[in-house]
């Protein structure tokens, strides 16, 4: 029974296995009114695009918090070993916030953080 199952398992795995994938670079989509991000102080001054609108948060909230929370006037992304990162037209704006000079923080790391400094404000 044990071999039968674990002889599915590998069949299952070898025939979802697909080899030589060809990805398709997708087009970058251009901003007719391109926004200059040096004009932004906190998230809550950037512009929605047409036909959306902020949904309001109560006082004292996280999506409150997270709103009020200063913007960098240079946009200007670095790596962990402080080169900056070859795309810089991934990002809107950059958080004003202190990440130190170490490699500690990184993708879910700086989400926890921000909760966490939320729940110490």
């Amino acid at each position: 029974m044990y071999s039968k199952m674990v002889a599915g398992i590998i069949i299952f795995l070898l025939l979802s296995c697909k080899g030589g994938h060809s990805y398709q670079k997708q087009p970058i989509l251009s901003v007719a009114n391109p926004v200059s991000t040096s004009d932004l102080t906190d998230i809550s001054s950037i512009a929605l695009p047409g036909g959306f609108k902020r949904i309001s948060y109560k006082k004292e909230t996280f999506g409150e918090w997270l709103r009020a929370l200063p913007l960098k006037k240079d946009k200007t992304v670095y790596l962990y070993d402080g080169s900056v990162k070859p795309n810089q037209s991934a990002q809107f704006a950059v958080l004003d916030i202190s990440v130190g000079n170490k490699d500690l923080q990184q993708c879910a790391d700086a989400v926890m953080r921000l909760r966490a400094e939320y729940f110490f404000s």
